[in-house]
């Protein structure tokens, strides 16, 4: 009769497991900072009566009449320059790069999408504190899949492996998956961030007036001045200005060639 093998391993499962689910209660305090960090903020709204004349532009350059989405009306230029509409909903003119958010009932600045994990929208001002977190985040997770891989050592029989075992692989099968997702998040974020671009812009730049005039990104400075203007704030500047530098960029451009 075959003897089976020594469940010493046993023990040291056990015991990486005991410590992989020790660790647990010590996980939602920073993941909860970092939420309540990267929501607290305002996302950055619109002032309510904002007014053509509120947005600062250097020399202004005529382009063709833009058609607008079909939910928001078109106003008038600011002038004969910047497609700015006026939201339907709340009726605040918006700025260049805002959009309506129905779940937060408000227009924010620099739209990116909102999040219902944290219960907000991410706009302009508290866009790269969400990067941050979904940083933390991801650090956290990788970090209990160190846990739960260091509490797997694989012995015979497979079944009695499984009944000491099973608890902590499904572990982490779960943490493998969660740490996939919060990855591929966080890589698509710091992509956006680098183009200057964000998730509104990127799915549905055929439907915005002031991008799909455009052969490129409009608010794109190359990829250390989008990093330094993300995290640090410089260089600044509206949108609406760079958006009327690259309007005009493009007019010398043309004449150049032709």
């Amino acid at each position: 009769m075959r003897k089976l093998p020594r469940l010493s391993k046993t023990t040291v499962t056990s015991n990486s497991f005991t410590q992989a689910m020790a660790l647990c209660p010590t996980l939602p305090p920073p993941l909860r900072w970092g939420r309540a960090l990267s929501a607290s903020p305002a996302p950055g709204w619109p002032p309510r009566e904002m007014r053509p004349s509120a947005i600062s532009l250097p020399t202004l350059y005529p382009i063709p009449h833009l058609q607008e989405e079909a939910k928001e009306e078109q106003t008038a230029m600011v002038p004969q320059a910047i497609p700015l509409r006026r939201c339907r909903h709340c009726l605040v003119l918006q700025p260049l790069r805002a959009r309506h958010c129905r779940e937060c009932r408000r227009c924010v600045r620099r739209y990116d999408h909102h999040c219902p994990w944290m219960e907000n929208c991410v706009g302009e001002r508290n866009h790269p504190l969400f990067v941050a977190y979904l940083a933390l985040q991801l650090a956290v997770l990788l970090w209990g899949l160190y846990l739960a891989w260091s509490g797997l050592h694989f012995f015979q029989p497979w079944g009695l492996w499984l009944r000491s075992s099973g608890l902590l692989c499904a572990t982490f099968l779960l943490l493998s998956l969660f740490s996939l997702v919060a990855g591929l998040l966080l890589a698509s974020h710091l992509y956006l961030v680098a183009s200057n671009t964000t998730t509104w812009e990127f799915l549905s730049s055929h439907r915005i007036a002031y991008l799909r005039q455009r052969p490129g990104n409009p608010f794109d400075r190359g990829l250390t001045r989008n990093l330094a203007h993300f995290f640090c704030g410089w260089p600044s500047g509206s949108w609406e200005t760079l958006w009327a530098e690259g309007e005009e960029d493009g007019e010398e451009g043309s004449s150049q060639a032709v």
